[in-house]
């Protein structure tokens, strides 16, 4: 398995049908990116498929002049942790890529395009629309001030939350200020701090919170009550989930 693209420009003299290299990748704030490389290029610099790290954690099977599209499982997280691009081809065609004003990623094949500086997402697309970063700081909410929850794309401490029924949503506490901070759900506002019980319906918890890959997600079920988000272990930090048909 070789970890890079880019061959001498002296063996790609003849007619070379994967001349092009693209690579494309996705952040966590739904931004796309698309990079491209010439292997006709004198002097372009090699292309790492593999960062450096556990290769237990490299995709496998690279080879030069073969497309991968392996770098995302169902639920949209990295399949190999150590991965640059989650999906790879080769091309002898000029394609540009882009992303319009609606957010639309669109590729033209040998026409130019001229890039503006606000070629982006609004972190709003289709695959990490319900997927949310938890972070902990002071605030105040309606049970006073202290440590509050504070949610990716909302505003203030403690939002209350709208959740659509039938549909999976991820907060996830990555973010070290999570730490004994675990987000819980209750029908109860507060939760067992407000003397109720954890929800558990469709709930699933990964890892610690406050370390890497850590997080709480739930699957709205038909007809759940209204629900509450709270701490594990301090009274006060979270808020209102509406369930909305």
């Amino acid at each position: 398995m070789s970890n890079y693209t880019g061959t001498k420009p002296e063996y790609m003299a003849s007619s070379v049908p994967n001349r092009y290299f693209y690579g494309l990748r996705r952040t966590n704030n739904g931004e796309i990116f698309v990079s491209k490389a010439d292997q006709m290029a004198t002097g372009s610099d090699l292309t790492t498929i593999n960062k450096p790290g556990d290769p237990a954690q490299n995709y496998p099977n690279f080879e030069q002049g073969s497309d991968f599209y392996e770098g995302r499982d169902v639920n949209h997280n990295l399949v190999y942790e150590n991965l640059n691009y989650e999906q790879l081809r080769w091309d002898q065609r000029n394609i540009s890529y882009y992303v319009n004003e609606e957010g639309e990623l669109v590729a033209r094949i040998n026409h130019s395009f001229t890039y503006d500086n606000n070629s982006s997402t609004d972190g709003l697309v289709e695959y990490n629309k319900n997927d949310y970063d938890v972070s902990v700081a002071s605030g105040t909410n309606s049970y006073g001030t202290g440590n509050k929850y504070y949610i990716e794309r909302h505003d203030g401490a403690s939002p209350t939350l709208n959740l659509i029924e039938g549909e999976t949503y991820i907060f996830r506490q990555d973010d070290s200020s999570n730490a004994t901070h675990q987000l819980l759900f209750s029908t109860t506002p507060n939760g067992t701090w407000g003397g109720g019980v954890e929800y558990t319906t469709g709930v699933a918890k990964e890892g610690i919170a406050g370390t890497p890959g850590s997080y709480t997600q739930i699957t709205v079920a038909a007809s759940a009550p209204v629900l509450y988000y709270y701490c594990i272990n301090h009274s006060g930090m979270g808020g209102r989930v509406n369930t909305i048909t």
